[in-house]
């Protein structure tokens, strides 16, 4: 009745009453718009030709499987200008006045939702992929100290099976001055902000392994807001092969100091000992006369000659 075509007319979704073979009758404005085509037009057609190939099978029988499910329906139309469209489906099957079987499609226009849908997926999805690949750990921590994620790089830095460390308070990863495991992760967090603030690029602090072994580790923090919580970033940097390195760079340069140093003092010797050298040959021409002192000279230039010896 006029009652019911207003409706029909007024509805923002597309409501198209087909035949049971399915030949558009009807086609209400909302789903002129969706599809560009004008009501004469789509009277003339099937509803399959505004149907997507993969999914023309739901037409099938009279529309039985669309009709049966409880829920809409996801499928894919096609408009007139060529344009897919994305749209949740509902069918219902009725008679008209003269006892002619119809069905009425309603198809709601879901492409934009579905578009930001994907782009909320993709955007976790990179995400997810740049904390899984990245070499450092990163971790998000809750303002209580809670870790809330966790890539792969953290969890074998600390030792932990994947998905172990979630739930676990921050302080239990970073050990007091006694090496013992900590609770009190406000400590921990405002120690790694202070750091953070001075414009330090990381803090370096002591980890505590799962098997409670110790190590070396970089820490930089830094906060963000979000739905009027705080929540925090750590970059975590496992510096064990860095700290072996510098120590050995540090006994390199020890013995490179000691070296010259001692290159310094041999010079300094060397010379002393040419200066005591030539005075002894000069003193062994002038008492040459005398055995004893002649004899005393000769084991003093053997001396001598032999510590000469020791810098080279």
């Amino acid at each position: 009745d006029d009652h019911h075509a207003n409706l029909i007319d007024l509805a923002p979704d597309m409501i198209a009453i087909c035949t049971a073979d399915g030949e558009i009758e009807i086609l209400n404005p909302a789903g002129c718009a969706l599809l560009s085509v004008d009501q004469e037009t789509a009277q003339k057609n099937m509803l399959e030709s505004y149907t997507h190939k993969d999914f023309k099978a739901l037409l099938g029988d009279e529309f039985e499987q669309l009709i049966g499910e409880r829920r809409r329906t996801p499928m894919k139309m096609l408009a007139e200008d060529g344009r897919e469209v994305d749209v949740e489906v509902a069918a219902n099957a009725y008679e008209d006045d003269s006892d002619t079987p119809k069905i009425m499609i309603v198809a709601r226009d879901v492409t934009e939702k579905n578009r930001r849908i994907k782009e909320v997926t993709d955007r976790e999805e990179f995400m997810r992929t740049i904390m899984d690949t990245t070499v450092d750990g990163l971790v998000t921590i809750n303002e209580m100290g809670i870790i809330e994620t966790a890539n792969p790089a953290a969890e074998a830095i600390f030792g932990y099976r994947p998905g172990g460390l979630l739930g676990e308070n921050i302080a239990k990863l970073m050990p007091d001055a006694r090496g013992r495991r900590q609770s009190d992760a406000s400590t921990v967090l405002k120690s790694l902000e202070l750091s953070a603030d001075q414009g330090g690029v990381g803090r370096e602090v002591t980890g505590l392994r799962k098997e409670g072994s110790t190590f070396p580790l970089e820490v930089s923090l830094s906060d963000f807001v979000l739905r009027d919580r705080t929540h925090y970033i750590a970059v975590i940097r496992d510096i064990t092969e860095r700290k072996r390195v510098e120590e050995e760079l540090f006994k390199s340069r020890k013995l490179e100091s000691v070296s010259i140093l001692a290159g310094g003092i041999a010079h300094d010797f060397n010379n002393l000992l040419h200066m005591i050298l030539g005075n002894i040959s000069m003193a062994m021409d002038i008492g040459k006369s005398d055995e004893v002192i002649s004899r005393l000279l000769i084991e003093a230039e053997k001396a001598s000659l032999r510590a000469k010896d020791l810098t080279h």
